[in-house]
């Protein structure tokens, strides 16, 4: 424990407790921490309270309860159970921070994950009129009151306020105390209240007399509304400082002398007390000059919008700073902003995931080699090794730098790399690739093929490049049984095809419920258990019926090594990708009817180059271009925000696939740098010239005879129909169509009569000749709707009307012309990460993605039909 004495306080500023007694109390902790003593811990949490008023002199006791928690008291000089402040279970916060690391520029920077910063933004100001009346407190010398465009009262000059209909009330810090200010502040709006409620005073704040003025008496009008002139509108509350804000790091003379009026601003408007509005400036006549234009307006909003990129809309500000004529407001922001700095992965500590680190990449300690190539990382597969790696579990002999399988572009070649070029799509191995870019033997890597995506290329490498030199070294062909244990990884699922391919039967094994339901999906009938090898052997051997396996691909430790080997026959091969737990080689040679191999891709890729290329990694890319190889199921994650999800998700096992990481390299913009007024100008030149181009009243006549064409096919349909045949689900649509299909005395019309009268609704009426005559059939459940929409599944019938149809054509047209807005508007190398929500056929889809082609990192086309995202992945993908 630890005790201390407090100086007697003369003055507790209204309070029965002073809030520094508790807080000396409370730094009394430090001393019974155990941690290092140079570190920053800071309040996190109490448990329970118990306030008491202490008389006389103050003692603070600390106990420690726990690892992290103390119990604190304050008592007085005579003890007893009213007079003692008890806090239980207090528990305080280490604030870590990482040292300052060197960017590429050479550049300090913190890792923070947040930090404030003050974008200079646009506001229109309106002009006020000469004859209102402004209320300036303490005014920095007169500075202000002389830049005023208005009369201004001084309080100065004048202590008590006068009646009037004010427009505004500045306080304005000065040289004087803070606490001066807030008392000439407290008997301003006494008297205020006063003049709106007669007989309504705040409550006195007492006072010795010899002590100062208190900071905390402001907090005595918590009993205060608004204060309001005769229009009823609320008068704004300024309080103005000189030099207090910092708007950028490295700007000088940066006062705290009244930082503390910012903070009593915030407490009050966050309790709700007083809307106190912050503007800190500086001592030159623009910003003197534009702060006394500032304080006249009713509210401040500028266009840009609460969220920086994003400018959907007005702000309402009150916290501002004006740095000459320029103003800026707060915004959250990344500082470390690795979305544009160049970064990679580290591990800090080993033994626990929390060690992951992601830093500044810096350049390159040697020059490019002949065969090299210089790879800008876009996506990187993780493996269960890099696992082991980062929890430090792995042996030594498998010991390597984080990251293998990754993808990307060439950033650069070596002069004697002739097979990818420069900008090239490749694919392959890096050792080390967890960062923005990466350098390998250019052997390693090959062209990637349009057919997959960076992500789904990197589920391949490891995976299919260990089961294609497994199966052709144990020679697996057609009708050999094989055990694929733990078959919904990401290698169990490659080996899986594969098997299916060769026509080889597997019997495969996993743990998870969900992991069987994927492997039947798959069209394994053999499973077994991998949690427990005794009953993954009884579930093989009733499989079996007696018969031998040909080969096993394990992945598996401990007792699933020896229960494989029982059941492989003479001469069988058993395909080790294991890293822990193993055979070695003594034991392994000790089984004389099972040929025992190792693999591992990682390390023999980098002894035969060539032969990895040549036979592998080329066989790949050209199964991959030809669909016969298909990339597995993809668990992404973003390595700025989510590397540590992804490698505990990898841990824990719950994956049935692939996890991959993605990275944010320099060409994706964080935000877009477009003002919505210039987009919605050029959005009403694109569709007025779209409209000018469309004989409207054709279009008009055209679109009222398909109402009457469709009309006419419900009367049809409801002729003689029997309400007790027409289906449940559609006896919704039933009433709406009888309320709605009155005959209107108006005559037939045809489909020819329609497209006579505007050619561009013809694909909307081959739909609606298609389905009219079968929606009887459909009411009465008798033709699936479905079958009239998409006949055989395809689109062929909607999709002329999503997508050639006048009407579609000019809103795609629409939404084309601002996508050429953004892309205009975009820098040098920066490409745009898309996600268009509800994309359905793929109309918009087909109209935007030729605009998009040269800057387009990443294109998420979303919808909650899963035909309709099948038909765009053969469609686009």
């Amino acid at each position: 424990g630890a005790a201390a004495r407090l100086r007697r306080r003369r003055c507790l500023g209204g309070t029965q407790v002073h809030p520094a007694d508790l807080d000396g109390a409370l730094q009394l902790t430090a001393l019974l921490a155990k941690s290092a003593g140079s570190e920053t811990r800071l309040p996190f949490s109490i448990g329970e309270a118990s306030l008491g008023v202490p008389r006389g002199g103050l003692w603070p006791v600390a106990t420690r309860t726990a690892a992290d928690a103390q119990c604190v008291w304050l008592l007085g000089e005579q003890p007893s159970s009213a007079g003692t402040v008890r806090l239980g279970d207090f528990e305080t916060k280490a604030l870590t921070a990482p040292g300052p690391v060197a960017s590429k520029s050479g550049a300090k920077v913190r890792s923070w994950r947040y930090a404030c910063a003050w974008p200079s933004v646009r506001c229109d100001l309106q002009d006020t009129p000469p004859d209102v009346k402004l209320l300036v407190l303490d005014d920095l010398g007169g500075l202000l009151t002389s830049s005023l465009p208005t009369s201004a009262e001084h309080a100065e000059t004048s202590p008590e306020p006068l009646e009037g209909n004010w427009k505004a009330v500045v306080l304005a810090a000065g040289a004087s105390l803070v606490t001066e200010q807030l008392d000439v502040l407290h008997r301003l709006l006494s008297a205020l209240q006063e003049l709106r409620h007669p007989g309504c005073t705040p409550p006195s704040t007492p006072r010795s007399r010899n002590s100062a003025p208190n900071p905390f008496i402001a907090a005595g009008a918590s009993s205060l509304h608004e204060p309001a002139p005769s229009d009823g509108m609320p008068i704004p509350l300024w309080v103005c400082t000189l030099g207090v804000q910092p708007i950028l790091l490295s700007e000088p003379n940066v006062r705290c002398t009244h930082s503390a009026a910012w903070g009593l601003s915030r407490a009050c408007r966050r309790e709700g007390v007083l809307s106190l509005h912050c503007l800190d400036l500086d001592a030159t006549a623009d910003s003197l000059s534009l702060a006394a234009r500032v304080v006249l307006q009713p509210s401040i909003q500028p266009a840009e919008g609460s969220v920086r990129g994003l400018r959907v809309g007005p702000s309402l500000e009150n916290e501002m700073v004006l740095r000459r004529d320029n103003l800026h407001v707060a915004r959250l922001v990344s500082p470390f902003e690795l979305d544009r700095v160049p970064a990679r992965l580290t591990i800090a500590r080993k033994g626990a995931i929390t060690g992951l680190r992601l830093e500044p990449q810096g350049e390159f300690e040697s020059e490019l080699l002949s065969s090299e190539v210089e790879v800008e990382v876009r996506a990187v597969g993780l493996n269960f090794r890099d696992v082991l790696i980062v929890l430090g579990a792995l042996p030594e002999r498998f010991m390597a730098e984080l990251g293998s399988d990754c993808a990307g572009t060439v950033q650069a070649a070596g002069s004697s790399v002739r097979h990818i070029l420069r900008r090239t799509p490749c694919f392959g191995l890096a050792s080390g690739c967890l960062a923005a870019y990466a350098r390998t033997d250019a052997r390693m890597q090959v062209a990637k093929p349009a057919a997959l995506s960076f992500e789904g290329a990197t589920t391949l490498i490891s995976t299919w490049c260990t089961v294609h030199v497994g199966f052709e070294r144990i020679s697996l062909r057609g009708r050999r049984r094989l055990l694929l244990h733990a078959a919904a990884g990401g290698v169990g699922l490659t080996a899986l095809e594969y098997a299916q391919w060769l026509c080889a039967p597997a019997l495969c094994t996993a743990g998870a419920p969900h992991k069987h339901r994927l492997l039947r999906r798959q069209g394994v009938a053999l499973m077994a258990s991998s949690r427990d090898a005794a009953a993954s052997t009884l579930g093989a051997q009733r499989y079996l019926c007696g018969l031998r396996l040909h080969a096993v691909l394990n992945s598996l430790s401990a007792d699933f090594i020896s229960a494989a080997c029982a059941l492989l026959g003479e001469r069988g091969r058993f395909e080790e990708i294991g890293k822990r737990g193993i055979w070695s080689q003594g034991r392994a040679g000790a089984i004389r009817h099972v040929a025992y191999d190792v693999r591992d891709m990682s390390a023999e890729a980098p002894m035969n180059p060539e032969w990895f290329q040549r036979s592998v990694l080329r066989v790949l890319a050209q199964r991959a271009s030809a669909e016969v190889v298909h990339s597995l199921p993809v668990y992404e994650f973003d390595i700025v925000h989510r590397v540590q999800d992804a490698f505990r998700f990898l841990a824990n096992g719950k994956n049935t696939g692939k996890v991959v990481l993605r990275m944010s390299c320099a060409h994706v913009a964080p935000a877009l740098q477009l003002g919505f007024g210039a987009l919605r100008s050029r959005l009403d030149a694109s569709a007025g010239a779209a409209a000018a181009a469309i004989d409207l009243d054709r279009l008009a006549d055209a679109l009222s005879l398909l109402d009457r064409l469709c009309r006419q096919f419900v009367r049809e349909a409801l002729k003689g129909l029997d309400p007790t045949t027409v289906v449940k689900w559609h006896h919704k649509l039933l009433l709406q169509w009888c309320a709605g299909a009155r005959d209107g005395g108006e005559g037939q019309v045809d489909g020819a009569a329609v497209e006579r009268a505007h050619a561009g609704v013809a694909p909307e009426v081959a739909l609606a000749s298609r389905c009219g005559p079968h929606l009887r059939a459909a009411l009465q459940g008798t033709t699936a709707y479905q079958e009239l929409l998409f006949p055989g599944g395809s689109m062929d019938a909607v999709l002329p009307v999503y997508q050639d149809a006048v009407v579609a054509n000019f809103y795609n047209g629409v939404v084309l012309a601002a996508v050429e807005a953004v892309v205009a508007g975009l820098e040098d190398g920066r490409q745009l990460c898309v996600l268009e929500v509800g994309a359905g056929t793929g109309g918009t889809a087909a109209m935007v993605l030729p605009a998009l082609q040269n800057a387009c990192a990443q294109y998420l086309f979303t919808d909650v039909s899963e035909v309709f995202l099948l038909q765009a992945q053969q469609r686009f993908a």
